[in-house]
């Protein structure tokens, strides 16, 4: 008996997987519909539906969480041939926890691809998905209006860490790609539990979150009694000198004695200027070094403006000059530290100072140091220490700039620096300890 062929589906009803489908089909499809979380300007999140209608009537949705401060598609995922009523229950479940409202296609495309792009910069891939889903969306070409959108905080990338999140592989990406101090690490307020764990009072203030949580790590090394683990007590040493906010003689003022107050005046001119507007400090900075060559703080200021604008090489430039001219200047040797830093030669950064963590050792004819000077060479100790992985030092040089001055720049740097370890190494402990209670 002949055995009966089987029919081949006609090529109109060729099956194809989801996948498939919407790879090879989707942006075909007429875009039905676009929604997008009403607050996604202020916040850091946007939320957003892209549905697609396909010829029986039924949706295809792509969802897209994106991260627009720092991690880009942090998920996404999609649905099949959903029907309308489907849809409609979908929305209004999203709808029962999120503001949402109509949103343009080009707004969404311009939202996604602009953070994709901001966090593959930052070494930051997207969810695996997105290999799908991003055939929901039309190619990222000129086909699509282009839209000048803003990425990050400020120019920067910030991390913001929820509860559950391994952070370090990003602040390691981060750490990588633009450098320490080129970006910020936030903690959402569920880790940090402020209202529960510190009074109004305590006026740690909202925008200082580090603050109390350094405070509270460093009250549990003292309790384990870790405050020197590596047996070198040198760097909790009692200073030997006073601490002054009036202006301190300088040698380099013998070279303009007769005009003193004029280069002291420019002098105050050109720091402000470098912190208000560092762009335009740059000119001042060299027109007052042309003037004065043998007073090194317009040096200092000079490196400092390069820095704040973003040139990091014209920065270490000067500051290496300024270690040649002045090789005592402290301001100097801070600077030329912090290069050595920047380059990971951390032996060498400490020789700069001949060891020394204690300003009085390193110029022991001088006892009193403005209080400028204690706060720049202790944010030197904490990045050397933080750098060397020596966590209980740097919080110990911290906590004595908080004591000089805790609303300072310098003291907030030290700050941000010092909180970022320890809530790295917070979030370890909560890890290890989650690890422990999978495994029981």
């Amino acid at each position: 008996m002949a055995k009966k062929k089987k029919k081949k589906p006609a090529k109109g009803n060729v099956i194809q997987s989801p996948v498939r489908y919407i790879k090879t089909k989707c942006r075909e499809l007429p875009i039905k519909e676009c929604l997008i979380n009403t607050d996604w300007q202020e916040g850091d999140m946007a939320n957003i539906v892209v549905a697609r209608e396909q010829p029986s009537g039924k949706l295809i949705v792509g969802m897209y969480l994106v991260d627009l401060l720092c991690l880009g598609v942090k998920n996404t995922f999609y649905y099949y041939s959903m029907d309308t009523f489907e849809y409609d229950n979908l929305v209004r479940d999203i709808k029962m926890n999120l503001d949402t409202e109509p949103c343009d296609y080009v707004l969404a495309h311009n939202i996604i691809y602009g953070a994709l792009e901001f966090a593959e910069e930052l070494g930051i891939k997207p969810h695996k998905d997105f290999g799908v889903t991003r055939y929901i969306l039309a190619e990222d070409d000129e086909s699509v209006a282009y839209m000048d959108l803003e990425f990050g905080q400020d120019g920067k990338p910030m991390l913001i860490v929820r509860e559950g999140m391994n952070a370090a592989p990003y602040i390691a990406s981060l750490r990588k790609s633009v450098g320490e101090g080129n970006y910020e690490v936030m903690f959402d307020d569920e880790i940090l539990d402020m209202d529960e764990d510190f009074d109004a009072d305590d006026d740690f203030g909202e925008d200082r979150p580090f603050r109390a949580l350094i405070a509270d790590y460093a009250e549990k090394l003292q309790e384990e009694n870790l405050n020197q683990p590596h047996g070198e007590p040198r760097h909790l040493q009692m200073h030997q000198y006073q601490i002054t906010f009036d202006v301190v003689p300088s040698q380099y003022d013998q070279y303009y004695q007769d005009r003193l107050d004029e280069v002291k005046e420019a002098a105050k001119e050109a720091y402000t200027m470098t912190i208000e507007k560092p762009k335009e400090a740059i000119a001042l900075n060299k027109k007052y070094i042309d003037k004065y060559p043998q007073f090194p703080p317009f040096y200092s200021h000079l490196a400092n403006s390069y820095r704040l604008s973003g040139d990091l090489e014209s920065s270490d430039k000067i500051s290496k000059e300024m270690r040649e001219k002045f090789p005592d200047y402290l301001f100097g040797r801070i600077a030329y530290a912090h290069v050595l830093l920047d380059e990971a030669r951390y032996d060498e950064a400490i020789k700069v100072f001949d060891n020394n963590y204690s300003l009085d050792h390193i110029y022991p004819e001088r006892q009193v140091f403005h209080f400028s000077e204690v706060l720049s060479f202790n944010l030197f100790l904490c990045r050397y220490f933080l750098e060397t992985d020596r966590l209980d030092a740097a919080i110990s040089y911290y906590q004595i700039m908080l004591g000089i001055e805790e609303n300072n720049n310098l003291t907030l740097t030290a700050e941000n620096l010092v909180g970022k370890e320890v809530a790295l190494k917070e979030l370890e402990m909560l890890n290890t300890e989650l690890e422990k209670e999978k495994k029981k």
